[in-house]
Order: structure tokens, then C-alpha cells, then sequence
């Protein structure tokens, strides 16, 4: 009886291993479920490659993947961003299509193929792709604002203040606009956005920090060496609430507040980032 009572319960705890979450295990546990699943384990290795820099290693670990499961999608999305990366188009529109015909109607396949077609400003395509995301996962607030992104970035600016105000509030989809409009190049209209949000809530620090970078840039081009570097000054930033962006992308971070800019910093100020709804984003992806 105790030695069936004790198979018994190693059957038991075998089983609860198997549907415990990776984040639950032990490093021992991991690395026998890895062993069990290589296709997984190489896909995890992909993932993290990626996303820190390393496209040729990346791409090994998501072929070393489909060769073990030809019907992974995550795979197959990876090397389709891989190509695009890589200034593959063709390729990769073959790769994000490919993972559509494996799995029709999936949110995160037609999310993917959309973010492609933002990066290539082919807006209704891009449109149509989100947007479909959005009703095939409509709890994954990341594809709204993947949305809201696409339709700032293409000029619809009012659409886009309209979706970033459902997801963070409208100080911060103005911002949010703004900091696109910035990338762009389009100054003037980032600056406008921002005052937009200053005078919803004049004590939003991200938007003064924004205009006064851009006043200091604007100075420090007109009168160069003004301003003296000083590399050991602390980086300001805006807020920034980051998002799990859906199972590809990373884990759920906090938000932080930290003070505005000086004229002496301007001129190595990081990048700013959008503020982001705090949901499951990439871009494999990249994401803001």
C-alpha cells in the first residue's frame, strides 16, 4: 500500500508540474520541461536574442524551432520580423501571412502583419489588419493602441488623441501624439500637442519636459556650444507606463516619475517614449 501510495503521489505531483506556470518552477523543473519541449526552449532562446540585439543568432534559434514544430507561429512571426528587420519586405509579408494561414482570425498574427504594414506606411492594409486583431482579441487594450499609434503615424491625428484618450487619459494621448508628431519631425505640431495637455493638467511633468527639450535644441542650433555637456547629470525622462505587449514582447514594469530637463542637459537627453496602456506589445517586438 505505501508503495502504490507513493507512485501514486509522484504520478501526482509529475502532473501538477506539467500545467505549472514556468515563473512557479524550479531552475531544475525549467530546464526538464525545456528538455521535453526543444522547440520551446529554442523559441525562448530566439525571443531573447532578439531582443537584445543579436538577428543572426536569433534566426538560428527560430529555424532550430520550426525545424522541431514547422507549425509554430511564434517561430515563423520571429523570422518574419527578422526579415523585416533585415529590409526583407517580401520575405517578410510571406512570413507574417504564413503564420495568418496557420491560424486564421489569431489577434497576435493579425497584429503582427498590421505593425509590418505601419512600417511600411501601407495604411489601409495596416488599418484593416488592426483592426481585426481588435475583434478577434478584444481584452488586448496592446492592439488599440497599436491602432492608435498607426493612426497618429498615417495623420489622422484626431482619430489617434481619440484612441490613446480610451486607453490613458486625454493629457497623456495628447502627449502620446506629440511624441509622434516629434519623431516625424514635425515640431511645431508636437509642441501644440503638448500644450494641449499642459493646459488639461498644467502639472503634467512629460509635456514640459518635452517642450523644454525642444526649446533647448531649438537654442542650442541657433547658438552652438551655449551649453556646456554634462554627461554627469541624471537623465530626465517622462512618464512612462510600459505594457506587456501580448505573450512575444516583455514583462509588465511600473511607472516612474522623474524631473524635468535643464537647459545644460538638452543635449543628450534619451529617447522619450510614449506613455502606454498598461496592457499586453514587440516589436519583437519594438515596440515604445
Amino acid at each position: 500500500l505505501l508503495a502504490a501510495a507513493g507512485c501514486a503521489t509522484e504520478d501526482m505531483q509529475s502532473g501538477m508540474r506539467k500545467v505549472t506556470p514556468s515563473f512557479m518552477l524550479s531552475d531544475q523543473e525549467k530546464a526538464e520541461r525545456n528538455l521535453k519541449d526543444p522547440a520551446a526552449l529554442h523559441l525562448a532562446y530566439g525571443r531573447f536574442q532578439e531582443q537584445t540585439g543579436q538577428p543572426a543568432e536569433a534566426r538560428k534559434s527560430y529555424e532550430a524551432a520550426l525545424h522541431d514544430d514547422p507549425q509554430s507561429t511564434d517561430a515563423i512571426l520571429g523570422v518574419a520580423r527578422l526579415d523585416q528587420l533585415a529590409d526583407k519586405p517580401k520575405d517578410a509579408e510571406a512570413g507574417f501571412q504564413k503564420a495568418l494561414r496557420i491560424k486564421p482570425g489569431d489577434g497576435k498574427c493579425l497584429a503582427s502583419l498590421g505593425q509590418f504594414y505601419v512600417s511600411q506606411k501601407r495604411w489601409p492594409e495596416a488599418f484593416e489588419s488592426l483592426n481585426a486583431a481588435i475583434a478577434a482579441s478584444p481584452k488586448d487594450t496592446f492592439y488599440k493602441h497599436q491602432l492608435a499609434v498607426a493612426k497618429a503615424s498615417s495623420g489622422d491625428i484626431e482619430a489617434g488623441v481619440a484612441l490613446f484618450s480610451q486607453l490613458v487619459g486625454p493629457e497623456k494621448a495628447h502627449y502620446n501624439v506629440a511624441f509622434l508628431l516629434k519623431q516625424q519631425g514635425k515640431t511645431q505640431a508636437a509642441v501644440q500637442e503638448c500644450q494641449v495637455a499642459l493646459r488639461m493638467n498644467p502639472n503634467f511633468e512629460p509635456a514640459k519636459v518635452m517642450l523644454t527639450q525642444i526649446h533647448d535644441r531649438q537654442v542650442a542650433e541657433s547658438h552652438p556650444g551655449a551649453y556646456p555637456k554634462s554627461p554627469a547629470m541624471p537623465k530626465a525622462s517622462p512618464i512612462q507606463t510600459s505594457v506587456n505587449p501580448s505573450s512575444q514582447f516583455g514583462a509588465t514594469v511600473g511607472t516612474t516619475n522623474q524631473p524635468a530637463a535643464t537647459a545644460s542637459q538638452a543635449s543628450w537627453q534619451p529617447p522619450m517614449r510614449p506613455v502606454q496602456g498598461g496592457m499586453p506589445v514587440t516589436n519583437g517586438d519594438a515596440p515604445f
